[in-house]
């Protein structure tokens, strides 16, 4: 678990300590590295929610291209690898997160997000066989 870098913050003096941003991870998975670093230094670590803050981040509606999707499951695979989690449990993640908002596309009878959704799983799907395919 990890926070969403859209919708965090921390202070300067943390930030340092934890060593700011991983040079090797670009552009997808600094906050996830950040926050998993965060929460191994800190044991007392708090994260308080703000009732009624809102924000609206509406992903189904996002356009990645086979590059950037790449790019992001890499970095996040590095991330997860860094920290001694697993990289397959991430790319599972996100094929079921892609399934459920491939669901809700459908649902709204969006058909253009609905497309690029099931390309999305499919790309990822194959990303997973890579990975699956250079550990053997």
């Amino acid at each position: 678990m990890y926070l969403s870098g859209a919708c965090f913050f921390m202070k300067k003096v943390v930030f340092d300590q934890i060593g700011k941003f991983d040079e090797h991870i670009f552009l997808y998975g600094e906050e996830n590295d950040l926050f998993l670093r965060l929460r191994k230094l800190t044991k007392n670590l708090k994260i308080k929610y703000i009732r009624g803050l809102k924000y609206l981040h509406p992903t189904e509606y996002r356009k990645f291209s086979e590059q950037q999707l790449y790019l992001m499951c890499k970095s996040n695979m590095y991330v997860f690898e860094k920290n001694n989690l697993s990289p397959l449990s991430y790319l599972n993640t996100e094929i079921r997160k892609s399934e459920l908002i491939y669901c809700i596309s459908k649902l709204r009878k969006n058909r253009k997000s609905v497309i690029g959704l099931l390309k999305r799983i499919y790309f990822l799907k194959v990303i997973k066989q890579e990975f699956l395919s250079e550990k053997k």
